[in-house]
């Protein structure tokens, strides 16, 4: 009988530990849970609570601070979802907030709904996001349009000389007074006006990469400078880019520029002297010089064409080899009779004169 008390009384001995032990692990998971932790004078025990008390959020919040595959948004966390909103959040998880691919459609490095401040707050949206000239901080000129995104249309102060006034339609500084760089108050060359820039050449077929390699030439008539940013240039299909306004865009007087789809595919290789080279129109991903007869490019102000050649229609030309004009004057480069296949080679091994006078018999 002794024997079996002693077993009997070290058996009530680890009962007593394990129940202290159970006791210190209540209270730290109560104490992780964020519970309350009472102590007792036979030791300690836990008022485990039914609920843990909601995570508060905060705007902007990273979404480490929730649970896995969720973020901050409101007064708790949310599910992640599959794309960014533009709502100050980190919608999909990634660590970045509002970095929506589809929130900067054209590409000029402003989404549409802006980025995070200091504050947390979005600043500087982009105000027309289909529109890489246009985009907080851009240089504004006289084009009926809200360049910078400052919320004022031509900014009187900053694209017209004192005493003038801005006319949109013509782009022009009422009273004959010059146009302002409203980045920095330079003076810039006037719009050009109908028989003021005609396109003498258009290399639709190269041999090289289409469209990344094709190009188009245009002339100035005058002696004096003209803007071309702001034109319109249009195609075939009727699809329509704008060159951009920050940098300004000009072709000096009585002088050849070239506009292309790709800059670097341009001069790398299809070998276009880049001092020739204007601007580069292809990112806007709409213009294309159609191989077809609905092939056509043109140049306009407004509504107003100042320029256009439907090559299409003219029955002539020959893979590799640009189409040149015989005329500079506008009114006649419509015609299949004013031009000609163009037979002079340069380094490239495509036949053409880009940035230099034609050579038609």
């Amino acid at each position: 009988m002794r024997k079996r008390g002693l077993e009997d009384g070290r058996f009530a001995r680890k009962l007593a530990a394990m129940a202290r032990r159970l006791r210190y692990v209540q209270v730290a998971v109560a104490i992780a849970a964020g519970c309350i932790v009472v102590l007792g004078g036979a030791g300690c025990e836990a008022i485990v609570s039914n609920e843990v008390p909601p995570f508060t959020c905060q705007a902007g919040a990273s979404s480490t601070l929730c649970p896995e595959h969720m973020y901050c948004r409101g007064a708790g966390c949310v599910a992640c979802e599959a794309v960014d909103t533009c709502d100050g959040l980190d919608n999909n998880c990634d660590g970045t907030v509002d970095n929506d691919p589809s929130d900067d459609k054209d590409k000029d490095g402003f989404p549409s709904c802006g980025h995070l401040g200091g504050d947390g707050t979005l600043i500087d949206p982009d105000c027309n996001d289909n529109d890489p000239a246009v985009f907080p901080g851009a240089n504004e000129v006289c084009n009926g349009v809200d360049d910078d995104c400052d919320g004022v249309v031509d900014n009187p102060d900053r694209v017209c000389a004192a005493g003038t006034t801005c006319d949109p339609g013509t782009r022009r500084c009422g009273g004959g007074g010059p146009i302002l760089d409203g980045g920095d108050g330079g003076p810039l060359p006037p719009a050009p006006s109908a028989g003021d820039i005609v396109i003498t050449e258009v290399m639709y077929d190269p041999k090289t990469a289409e469209p990344q390699t094709e190009w188009f030439e245009v002339y100035n008539t005058q002696a004096s400078a003209r803007l071309l940013s702001g034109l319109t240039i249009v195609d075939g299909a009727s699809r329509t880019h704008v060159i951009a306004s920050s940098p300004p865009v000009t072709i000096g007087g009585k002088a050849y520029v070239v506009l292309v789809n790709s800059r670097s595919a341009a001069v790398t290789t299809a070998k276009v002297p880049d001092n020739a080279i204007a601007y580069e129109y292809g990112n806007s991903g709409t213009i294309s010089l159609s191989n077809d007869v609905k092939g056509a490019i043109g140049l306009q102000v407004g509504s107003t064409v100042l320029t256009n050649v439907p090559y299409g229609t003219f029955a002539i030309g020959l893979s590799g080899a640009s189409l040149q004009s015989r005329t500079l004057d506008p009114a006649s480069s419509a015609t299949a009779t004013n031009w000609c296949v163009s037979t002079t080679a340069w380094s490239g091994g495509d036949l053409g004169t880009p940035g230099a006078s034609n050579n038609c018999p």
